[in-house]
């Protein structure tokens, strides 16, 4: 099973100033679905981009062997990312293909390859990246088996393992963090820059925790204000949020940098310190590319972290969930089979599918030869278009049918044969 391919950079493969490059927002990640999709062999495209990863998924045709060009797919990742300086970043790339790319999606899903082992986010980051894909038009047979069975395992190691206990996110650990530095959080007050989802999930903890108040700076001052409400936190504009930096205990940053600016940057922080009156300060900063100034870290009692600096935490927490790894990859190794069977059938289909396909083509070629040339030419192009896309419109229940045929599969291929008049041979034809 050669076809499928991923290839990208996550925490694994590059440190968090190579991947903040490759963070990439809605219009660059359909631009890169577009350009994946348009190589051959590809039929199928995923996009997925988070704080620890960027990374492409392809796939051929079902049942296709044609390998894909990981090299390719690394290409297109780079060319749709912000230029960057220093050494080429191909190198920090990753590529899997076949049996090791339809392991690592389903194990993605299931929070088995996240900086936090078992987290929760990366689900729905990947349910979402499989939506966009879908809404493009990106996502065929292969990817509707394949990334579904992966919210499957996902779902059973989340409710049949312990592999999610205590702090399951990236955002979370951030929460403890803060709660070890300050062991009281009940008298902190926090400030939080960014009003998306993962400020949203870390707001949710920090309540949770009971802090004494909770201010939510973001972008969008609506759902800042909403998110307030909320969670009873008080809503700030985000231009003056730095007006706040005197008063905070802990102050973390998931927001988006703008203009290559940092949200904090060095001028913030120093000119806030003597309103402070050395009281510690811990800024957590969970956003991809970094929301704060690194050299913050030399500042007198400024407490500095980033997050490659949250993967070193939890250590307990860890080696309880890495006990649970083998459970869920048990669920991974069925799903692995079940979607082996299913790749096998359809490469048995391919043949047969093919030459279907090519019999309605060849009848749409004919008509369209015979009734083209009496229509006027501004009608041509409508009238060839309409016509395609009918035949596959006529085609896609017989193809999706003959894929489920399961044991039934020899007698429905032996009928196709006879009424479409096709080669004959197994079910499948000879390739």
């Amino acid at each position: 099973m050669s076809g499928l391919a991923v290839a990208g950079v996550t925490h694994r493969t590059a440190p968090l100033e190579v991947r903040e490059r490759f963070a990439l927002g809605a219009e660059a990640r359909a631009e890169l679905g577009r350009r994946v999709q348009a190589l051959a062999p590809v039929r199928e495209a995923v996009v997925l981009s988070t704080c620890n990863r960027t990374e492409v998924f392809a796939a051929p045709a079902p049942g296709a062997d044609d390998a894909l060009p990981g090299a390719a797919l690394i290409d297109e990742v780079v060319a749709v990312s912000p230029a960057g300086n220093g050494a080429d970043p191909r190198g920090y790339f990753r590529v899997l293909e076949g049996h090791a790319a339809l392991a690592h999606v389903l194990s993605v899903s299931a929070g088995l390859d996240s900086m936090v082992l078992g987290e929760t986010q990366i689900l729905g980051q990947v349910r979402q990246a499989y939506e966009e894909a879908v809404a493009a038009g990106r996502v065929g047979p292969v990817f509707r088996r394949l990334f579904p069975a992966s919210f499957r395992v996902a779902k059973k190691a989340h409710t049949l393992t312990e592999i999610s206990c205590g702090a399951a996110s990236v955002g979370s650990v951030a929460v403890e963090l803060a709660g070890k530095v300050f062991e009281d959080l009940s008298r902190s007050t926090v400030l939080l820059l960014g009003a998306g989802d993962t400020a949203a999930a870390i707001a949710k903890t920090l309540m949770e925790r009971r802090v004494a108040r909770l201010l939510i700076a973001g972008r969008g001052e609506e759902r800042a204000r909403a998110l307030a409400e909320r969670l009873g936190g008080q809503a700030l504009p985000f231009e003056s949020a730095r007006q706040s930096l005197a008063e905070a205990d802990v102050i973390l940053t998931a927001a988006a940098p703008q203009d290559g600016r940092f949200v904090l940057g060095l001028d913030d922080v120093q000119g806030a310190l003597p309103a402070r009156r050395v009281r510690q300060l811990l800024i957590i900063d969970v956003g991809v590319p970094r929301n704060v100034d690194p050299r913050i870290a030399g500042l007198a009692d400024v407490f500095l972290y980033d997050l490659d600096d949250l993967q070193s935490l939890e250590e307990a927490t860890r080696r309880r969930r890495q006990r649970e790894v083998p459970k869920v990859e048990k669920f991974v190794a069925q799903e692995i089979e079940t979607f082996h069977e299913w790749w096998g059938s359809a490469r048995s289909l391919g043949p047969l599918l093919r030459s279907l396909h090519q019999r309605f083509e060849e009848i749409l070629g004919r008509e369209l030869d015979r009734t083209l040339p009496r229509l006027p030419e501004e009608h041509r192009g409508t009238v060839e278009v309409f016509s395609r896309s009918l035949v596959d419109k006529l085609l896609q229940s017989p193809t999706i049918r003959l894929r489920q045929g399961g044991e039934r599969l020899e007698e429905m291929a032996r009928l196709v044969r006879e009424l479409f008049d096709l080669p004959d041979g197994g079910a499948g034809g000879e390739p």
